[in-house]
């Protein structure tokens, strides 16, 4: 990769999530056979920095919508499907005013089983920033 820039254990997988930005692709290392796989799905151009996971599904945020436009959007990616199943856009979508170029991203646990909540905690630079966005009515 020309910008690998983010890196992430997968425990359930025993494998290394790999962001490559310059690509926009997440690189899975195959730790057992000592290989890449790519994990397809994000739109062409996605300037992708890092991932988080939560079962099989990883956070991807990127920089800049794929067509360089946009504010960086925040990619839910089922890992199984290989396929992007949620875009947030908290600037275009939700009124960030400053969340420009989303950087990193995470998930986040409040309480437990019926009082569970899940938020995404997310930062951005130029002008950069700091976000959380509740999911509302997550399956898992």
């Amino acid at each position: 990769s020309q910008t690998p820039h983010g890196i992430t254990y997968d425990a359930r997988r025993k494998s290394l999530l790999i962001t490559a930005r310059y690509e926009g692709r997440i690189m899975d290392w195959n730790m057992k056979r000592q290989a890449f796989d790519a994990v397809d799905g994000l739109p062409s151009g996605s300037t992708v920095c890092d991932v988080d996971l939560w079962g099989d599904y990883a956070l991807a945020p990127c920089l800049h919508d794929n067509d360089k436009t946009k504010a960086g959007p925040i990619f839910i990616v089922n890992l199984k499907k290989h396929a992007v199943v949620a875009t947030l856009r908290p600037k275009e979508d939700l009124g960030y005013a400053d969340a420009q170029s989303i950087h990193g991203a995470c998930w986040y646990f409040t309480g437990e089983k019926r009082n569970r909540e899940v938020y995404v905690v997310f930062t951005s630079w130029n002008p950069g920033g700091i976000g959380a966005l509740k999911l509302v009515g997550p399956t898992e």
